[in-house]
């Protein structure tokens, strides 16, 4: 298996990690990758994500066994032991390299406690998988989500703004910062039409900017938390402030909205882990 270097800051690892003080927190952590052949197993390769899917089965299948045995239903006990061994062999057909490391005959040890009516073996047996899943899971749940289960948007292109060209994500994310910052210099300075302007041409780059939401996203409802009619009104209500007599204090809790619901929620949900994906494939 090959190991990749990550640099993490001590602000991540002070505010991602288990709780370890960033002081005390090394600058430097080693996460392994995992086999190139699961990524097949997720999107855009696969759009079921099997992968996914396979686990939630698992677990479910771990439960239902739990679930009858202590209800002494041999029937049902047997089905859903034949279910997780049947799952769990999947695993090392979906990702060879992982088949020594998922320890196959634990399952099948869990459905000849079942057959044989054996409690004691049962949950000895259930107790061994359960922490060979969390052992997993605790490696690689969190790296594997940044691989895959995180936004990619070097294929995304946000429609031109009026007065303006259609541009990758990236220079998207740029242009809106060069408008923002000059909108809260302009409104520092006192140069209240220059920020007005600088509101107005804000608010149609953040339309265009939502037009690209539905490249992921098929409900309305997950634009609208970031970029619906509250977001607009709000810029409204921020241009309108930038007028005299001008009030610094009004129009900055006007800015400062915007900014929360605009920059800081859509960061917060997609910008960490799309950036650890893109440092990982580096």
């Amino acid at each position: 298996m090959k190991y990749r270097l990550l640099l993490v800051t001590f602000f991540l690892l002070g505010t991602l990690g288990s709780g370890v003080p960033a002081a005390a927190a090394p600058d430097e952590v080693t996460l392994p990758l995992p086999p190139k052949s699961l990524a097949q197993w997720y999107k855009p390769h696969n759009k079921r994500q099997v992968w996914l899917h396979t686990m939630f089965r698992l677990r479910q299948a771990l439960q239902a066994v739990e679930h009858y045995a202590e209800r002494n239903d041999k029937a049902r006990l047997i089905h859903w032991a034949m279910e997780l061994q049947q799952t769990y062999a999947r695993l090392p057909q979906m990702v060879p390299e992982w088949e020594e490391q998922t320890r196959q005959p634990l399952a099948g040890a869990v459905l000849d406690a079942a057959r044989r009516e054996d409690r004691a073996a049962l949950s000895d047996s259930l107790g061994k998988l359960a922490r060979k899943c969390e052992g997993c899971h605790r490696e690689w749940t969190g790296v594997v989500t940044a691989l895959y289960r995180s936004p990619d948007y070097t294929e995304v292109r946000v429609a031109a703004a009026e007065g303006e060209s259609a541009t990758d994500f990236l220079e998207s994310m740029e242009r809106l910062a060069d408008t923002l910052n000059a909108l809260k210099t302009a409104r520092e300075d006192g140069e209240l039409a220059e920020a007005r302007d600088a509101t107005g041409r804000l608010g149609r780059q953040l339309a265009q900017l939502g037009t690209s939401c539905a490249v992921c996203h098929d409900e309305p409802a997950s634009r609208e938390r970031v970029l619906g009619t509250a977001t607009f009104k709000s810029l409204q209500d921020l241009e309108g402030a930038l007028n005299e007599p001008h009030d610094p204090k009004v129009s900055g809790q006007y800015l400062g909205t915007v900014g929360f619901t605009v920059c800081g929620r859509c960061h917060s949900i997609h910008r960490t882990l799309s950036d650890l994906r893109t440092r990982l494939l580096r």
